[in-house]
C-alpha cells in the first residue's frame, strides 16, 4: 500500500513529539519503536504505543487515498526537527520504504507493516468528567515526588486516585514517604472506582497539562483504563491492577507537638547542611532536627557524614505553637522533596516522638499533607 502526505513543518513537529513520548526507547518487538502513520485526503494521524499507553493526535495537510503505514519514531522526529523552519514536509511511502523530503533535503527511512501495529482493543468507560488542568497540574505536581520506584510493590507505582469523602484525592507513597492532594469531585466522578494511575501516564499527564487551551481537561475512566485529551493529542491508558495499601493507618492524627516554621528557611537550611551528605547513601542521609522550645525557639539541623568524616550545623527560629522539644531525624532528601512540593511560604509539623511518622501540612490548609517516616540517625 503507498500513500503520501504534505503538511508545514511547524504542524508537525509539536504533532510528533507528543506522540514519541510513549515509544519506549529500548524495545524487542520492533514495531513497538515505530509510529504509525494514516493518511487521508485531507489529514494525517499519528500512533505510538508501548503496549500500556497508546497516545495519537492528527494532522492537517494534503495527502493521498487512505493508506497506512509504519516509521521509526525517535528517527522520524528529529529528521523532522532538523529541517529548515517554515519547509514543507512531504511524506511518501510504499510497502519497503518511506521518503521524507523538505526542500533539497531527503531521507529514507524502512517502514513495516501497519498490521504489524497494535492497536488497543475496544473501551468502555462509565466515568465521564473535567478536571481544571492548572488544578490537575499542581495536584499531580505536589505528589509525584513520593511514587515509588520498587517494582516488587508494583501497586506503589502510581498515583492513587480515589473519592475520599471529601473530594478526589490523590495520594503516593513509597512507604518511606507519603503525599496527599485533594480537588473537588467533578461532576460525572460520583461512584467511579478508585484507580492507581501509573508514574509514565503521571509524566505524560504533566508534561502536556500546560498545552490544555481551553483550560479543562476531559476525562474517561474505567476500573482498567483512563482516557484523556489535551489540545487533540488523545491518550488512552491501562492502570496499574492493584490494592492500594490502607494508606490513612500511617497518617498521624494523635502528634502532640505543634511546630510552625518557614519553608523558605528550613529549605535553604537543609540544603547548606546536606552538602556534606554528598556521596552517602542508606543511613548515611540522616539528618538530626533538632525542634526547641524555650527561650531559644528554634530548629537545629545537624548533618554528618560517616563515610568522610564531614558534618554540618545550622539553626532557624521557629514557633512553637503547642509543643514540647523534640529530636527526630529524617532523611535529608525526602525532606528537601515535600518541601520543594509543598505550596506557600509557612508549614506546621506535627511530630510525636523520634520513632513516630511526622505530619507536615501548609498553614491555615487541611490539604495538601505529607507524612515522613523517621530514621535513627
Amino acid at each position: 500500500m503507498s500513500g503520501r502526505f504534505t503538511t508545514p513543518r511547524e504542524t508537525l513537529l509539536p504533532v510528533l513529539a507528543a506522540v514519541k513520548d510513549v515509544i519506549e526507547r529500548r524495545n524487542t518487538i520492533p514495531v513497538l519503536s515505530n509510529l504509525m502513520l494514516s493518511v487521508t485526503s485531507d489529514s494525517m494521524r499519528l500512533t505510538g504505543t508501548n503496549l500500556d499507553i497508546e497516545a495519537s493526535a492528527s494532522v492537517e495537510g494534503q495527502g493521498s487515498e487512505a493508506a497506512t503505514t509504519t516509521l521509526p519514531g525517535a528517527m522520524l522526529h528529529d529528521v523532522v526537527r532538523k529541517l529548515p523552519e517554515a519547509a514543507d514536509v512531504e511524506i511518501t511511502f510504499d510497502e519497503q520504504t518511506a521518503t521524507i523530503k523538505a526542500g533539497r533535503s531527503r531521507f529514507s527511512l524502512p517502514v513495516l507493516p501497519a498490521s504489524d501495529f497494535p492497536i488497543m482493543s475496544g473501551h468502555e468507560f462509565g466515568h465521564r468528567f473535567a478536571l481544571p488542568a492548572k488544578e490537575l497540574a499542581t495536584a499531580l505536581a505536589t505528589v509525584a515526588f513520593a511514587i515509588s520506584t520498587e517494582e516488587t510493590r508494583y501497586y506503589l507505582n502510581g498515583i492513587f486516585w480515589h473519592l475520599d469523602g471529601e473530594g478526589l484525592a490523590m495520594v503516593a507513597t513509597d512507604g518511606h514517604r507519603l503525599a496527599k492532594a485533594r480537588l473537588a469531585t467533578p461532576e460525572g466522578a460520583e461512584g467511579m472506582p478508585a484507580v492507581i494511575l501509573p508514574r509514565r501516564v503521571v509524566d505524560l499527564l504533566s508534561k502536556r497539562l500546560p498545552d490544555a487551551k481551553d483550560g479543562t481537561i476531559a476525562i474517561e475512566l474505567s476500573e482498567t483504563k483512563i482516557a484523556f485529551d489535551i489540545a487533540g493529542l488523545s491518550v488512552i491508558a491501562k492502570l496499574i491492577d492493584g490494592n492500594y495499601p490502607d494508606y490513612m493507618r500511617v497518617v498521624p492524627t494523635g502528634n502532640a507537638n505543634l511546630f510552625r516554621f518557614s519553608k523558605p528557611s528550613l529549605k535553604e537550611a537543609l540544603d547548606r547542611v546536606s552538602t556534606v551528605l554528598a556521596g552517602s547513601s542508606g543511613q548515611g542521609n540522616g539528618v538530626k532536627l533538632g525542634w526547641n522550645t524555650g527561650p531559644t525557639n528554634q530548629l537545629t539541623l545537624d548533618a554528618l557524614n560517616r563515610e568522610h568524616l564531614g558534618s554540618a550545623n545550622e539553626a532557624i527560629d521557629i514557633d512553637p505553637l503547642d509543643s514540647a522539644q523534640v529530636e527526630i531525624g529524617f532523611n535529608g532528601r525526602y525532606c528537601q522533596d515535600m518541601l520543594n512540593a509543598a505550596p506557600g511560604d509557612m508549614m506546621l509539623a506535627e511530630l510525636g516522638d523520634a520513632g513516630s511518622p511526622a505530619l507536615f501540612r501548609p498553614e491555615g490548609q487541611a490539604m495538601p499533607l505529607f507524612v515522613l517516616m523517621p530514621m535513627r540517625v
